[in-house]
């Protein structure tokens, strides 16, 4: 899976470069992590106030807005991202 993450004034805004049947099982691993109960070794999903996730014609887009006083660090939000994709086979 190929990914951006840029940082955006209430977070991290990442697009992912998937297949359709890849972005649904993404979608669903990715509710995990705004649930808290994910499998990423990072406590990167403690900081995380709200996620948006939506589908695009080239793959998702994810907002991901920081609770107030906390910033992601995207190096670890990009090994979530590598974690979840193992996950799902992508």
């Amino acid at each position: 899976m190929e990914f951006d993450i840029k940082s955006t004034d209430q977070g991290l805004q990442v697009k992912a470069k998937v297949n359709p049947e890849q972005a649904q099982k993404l979608m669903e691993e990715f509710a995990k992590c705004a649930n808290g109960t994910c499998s990423c070794q990072t406590t990167e999903y403690e900081k995380l106030d709200s996620m948006q996730v939506s589908q695009t014609d080239s793959g998702l887009t994810m907002d991901l807005k920081a609770k107030a006083g906390q910033a992601f660090d995207p190096s670890c939000v990009s090994q979530c991202l590598d974690h979840t994709a193992a996950q799902v086979g992508t």
